[in-house]
């Protein structure tokens, strides 16, 4: 089904390898997709009414697994003129993306996860912002915090650990995240109303004020798209203002 669906569609970018299939179908499968990802999508279908694929059969393979998931109506937001939206349809999409990601925040993490920084089920997960060869799980978010530095250049880190003191240091609740918020991974239709969220890869256990901070990592994230971001999720502006400071010494970038 798989290579049917290649000569007829060809491949589209979702950041991993996402094929369009045919019968209404995509496939998702490569290096770094994990179980978690299709068991997080299963999860969020049942217990919210975020917009999601729904998720049909999930195939181990010898790289990973193959996930088997439904189509979702609407076209990537990064690929539509952002000039072309009136601010009445700016104000909605934020409005629907909050109600989705108010829900998303409603959700505690298992006791069995307490305290951890991990993906949906416990294991391990990658995060771009962090470093994009790593895939890890924590016991704790101080030793996540440490790994972060490992990434950072060594002269900086007696500067940066001073800067970093309060925020490194405070409880904050571990809340599931997206972790790969961009316009590409956001559906709309033709009045730029939201019609999906997808590629859920990167999903995890995260300080409830990452996914603020980690929407605006990186140089896609123009101001147009922080606008709408800055009225969907509650504002983070002190951690903004060190993961801002931090991201200039990541290597990584």
């Amino acid at each position: 089904m798989e290579a049917d669906g290649e000569k007829r569609y060809g491949v589209i970018d979702y950041g991993a390898r996402s094929q369009r299939l045919l019968f209404g179908l995509y496939g998702k499968t490569g290096c770094g997709i994990r179980r978690a990802e299709a068991e997080v999508m299963v999860y969020l279908k049942k217990r919210t009414t975020i917009p999601i694929p729904t998720v049909l059969d999930i195939i181990d393979v010898p790289n990973g697994v193959f996930i088997l998931m439904t189509r979702l109506p609407g076209r990537q937001l990064g690929g539509l003129p952002y000039s072309e939206m009136t601010e009445q349809q700016r104000a909605t999409l934020a409005v629907d993306l909050k109600a989705s990601f108010d829900q998303l925040r409603a959700l505690r993490q298992p006791a069995h996860l307490e305290g951890r920084i991990c993906n949906f089920s416990g294991g391990e997960f990658t995060d771009y912002r962090v470093h994009s060869s790593d895939a890890a799980a924590y016991a704790t978010p101080a030793e996540f915090y440490d790994h972060m530095f490992q990434h950072i250049e060594i002269k900086q880190h007696e500067r940066l650990r001073a800067l970093a003191k309060d925020v490194h240091t405070a409880a904050y609740p571990l809340v599931l995240t997206h972790c790969d918020l961009h316009t590409k991974n956001v559906l709309v239709d033709e009045n730029y109303r939201l019609t999906g969220i997808v590629d859920w890869e990167c999903c995890a256990w995260l300080p409830a004020y990452w996914e603020y901070t980690r929407t605006q990592f990186g140089k896609e994230r123009y101001h147009e798209w922080i606008e709408i971001v800055n009225k969907m999720l509650s504002p983070w502006p002190k951690e903004l203002e060190l993961e801002k400071e931090i991201w200039g010494y990541t290597s990584n970038i």
